[in-house]
């Protein structure tokens, strides 16, 4: 049993007391125990972990044998141990984060945290094998004070096993760590990142890698899943090269998507494949809070059979330029503003290339769910012959106020040869 104690974001962060209970067969290890202390430099969140406690003299032996004694190592199989405290290098919300980590040293073996929170406390639990390359597949149970379940997760396929339990009432809770197999052994370690839940959000992008034709536009989908936050969300990418720019998006309140544009000059030549990344920037309380958006749903789609990804690529999309399309389409203006219930114009002009004197229909990306409640546009094509088309924004007084953005893509079919190519994103806001 491991004592930590956690604070609600609004009070102070205590150093944690620690009190390690290994628990195996639901009993308790009585071996003689002799005291050590580590510093461990691990790859989780590229932190630093300070830890001590008291270990048996079997597994006193089996750390004297198997692992450095130096007391800085890279190791992150070490068999028990416990981590104080934790730096971590990049997100805000981590730094109130305390880490557990340990093995599950024989069959049915489970170890124990206890964890002491205050009332209204929301505490998130990520358990990592995956990230450390480990056989566990981890388990994790939250237990109230009284003993009954609070909260549980398994790890699954591919992914860590990830858990939010809200601590109703102040108490010592208990987190509980096996094998969902039951497993055990020296190999099967993880760790267990534990974190005072914040107010924030994720994203990932639908791609890792982004084709943009000379003087045209490139699309790419952005989700966000929200943790107790639900307004807006404006988008911006970084490390993009000469001649690309990134056209102005949102993921607006209530909302969990988008699609992002890209746009390249027509003499854009990239003569390397650049890494970009997707940045979501929000103004929560009185804090800006940033994301950046990962990409390794897409990478697994390509890589089926690898679980883990180094750092470096895991928001890292790899940007091509392509030659030019024959056809370009565009909102004029690019941005509008409107108060909810009212019905504003725009229009979406074409610029046809040689050949192109067909239909063009326009649709809405994605195809559903492109609008927020209480807003939506009825799409109509852009005639054979003609370059425009005027649309029109049918809102209520029930449109939640904020920032919005929509992406249209447009199709023109002659014969055997279909075009399809996006607008820029369109920035909308509706106000009161």
């Amino acid at each position: 049993r491991q004592r930590q104690r956690v604070r609600s974001a609004r009070q102070s962060d205590a150093l944690p007391v620690v009190d390690w209970d290994v628990v195996g067969g639901e009993a308790r290890d009585h071996r003689p125990q002799f005291g050590y202390s580590s510093r461990s430099i691990h790859r989780c969140g590229s932190s630093i972990s300070f830890g001590s406690g008291r270990l048996s003299a079997l597994d006193q032996m089996a750390l004297n044998r198997f692992i450095p004694t130096l007391d800085t190592t890279s190791s992150t199989k070490a068999l028990p141990r416990v981590y104080l405290f934790i730096f971590a290098s990049t997100p805000s919300s981590a730094r109130n984060s305390r880490c557990s980590g340990g093995c599950l040293r024989c069959l049915r073996w489970s170890n124990r945290l206890l964890i002491t929170a205050t009332e209204g406390t929301k505490v998130e639990f990520i358990g990592m094998t995956r990230e450390l390359g480990t056989p566990t597949d981890l388990s994790l149970r939250v237990l109230k004070p009284d003993g009954g379940q609070l909260a549980t997760v398994d790890d699954n396929g591919t992914s860590e096993g990830r858990v939010t339990a809200t601590c109703a009432a102040a108490g010592d809770y208990t987190l509980e760590v096996r094998d969902l197999l039951h497993r055990g052994g020296p190999e099967f370690s993880y760790e267990v990142l534990i974190t005072p839940q914040q107010p924030g959000f994720r994203l990932e992008a639908g791609s890792d890698t982004l084709n943009i034709p000379a003087g045209g536009v490139a699309a790419v989908a952005v989700s966000v899943v929200r943790v107790d936050y639900g307004g807006e969300i404006a988008l911006s990418a970084i490390g993009l090269p000469a001649g690309v720019t990134a056209t102005p998006a949102y993921i607006g309140p209530g909302t969990n998507a988008t699609v992002m544009t890209f746009e390249a000059s027509a003499d854009c030549k990239v003569e390397s494949f650049p890494a970009i990344q997707i940045v979501g920037t929000a103004r929560i309380g009185e804090q800006e809070v940033q994301s950046q958006a990962e990409v390794q749903s897409a990478l697994r789609g390509q890589w089926n059979m690898t679980t883990v990804f180094p750092a470096q690529f895991r928001s890292a999309m790899t940007l091509a330029t392509a030659p030019a399309e024959k056809l370009g389409v565009r909102f004029e203006p690019a941005e509008l503003q409107f108060k909810r219930g009212e019905k504003p114009k725009l229009k979406v002009i074409a610029t046809r290339g040689e050949g192109l004197d067909e239909q063009i229909t326009l649709a809405t990306n994605p195809a559903k769910s492109a609008f927020p409640g209480n807003v939506n546009m009825a799409m109509k094509p852009i005639a054979k012959g003609q370059n425009e088309i005027e649309l029109e924004f049918d809102t209520n007084d029930k449109a939640a106020p904020g920032a919005y953005s929509i992406v249209l893509t447009a199709t023109h079919k002659k014969g055997n040869e279909t075009t399809t190519v996006s607008t820029p994103a369109l920035t909308y806001r509706i106000t009161e």
